[in-house]
């Protein structure tokens, strides 16, 4: 039995309506971020975060940092950009090295900040 192109088509679009059955969480959180339900980001990238997602680890931090959704803690912040640093996400890397040069958080120092700078490409 042959199908044309049409039927084949029609056959997709039943199955496979629209490309938002396929999004991913990490776009779903973006997404809730975007129209301020940071809420929702936030319970996506806790689980992403904990499933070593070193991108959600940071925008944890962010959330954090800024109070978006959590309430605000810089050390809550500063333990998740350690962690997404760690993994070697360079956003994260960067920003741990600005925090121990600017002395934005505890148990930082300015001499470590090269340290972590260097290693964001």
């Amino acid at each position: 039995m042959r199908f044309s192109i049409f039927q084949v088509i029609a056959l997709l679009l039943l199955f496979f309506p629209t490309t938002e059955a396929f999004a991913d969480p990490m776009t779903d959180a973006y997404d809730a971020a975007v129209s301020g339900d940071f809420s929702r980001s936030f319970v996506l990238w806790t689980r992403l975060a904990g499933q070593g997602n070193s991108e959600a680890q940071y925008n944890l931090a962010i959330l954090y940092k800024r109070g978006d959704g959590v309430e605000q803690s810089s050390v809550q912040a500063m333990d998740w950009m350690r962690t997404a640093a760690l993994s070697g996400f360079a956003p994260a890397q960067f920003e741990v090295g600005m925090a121990h040069l600017q002395r934005d958080d505890v148990d930082l120092y300015p001499a470590k900040a090269f340290d972590w700078v260097r290693l964001a490409p």
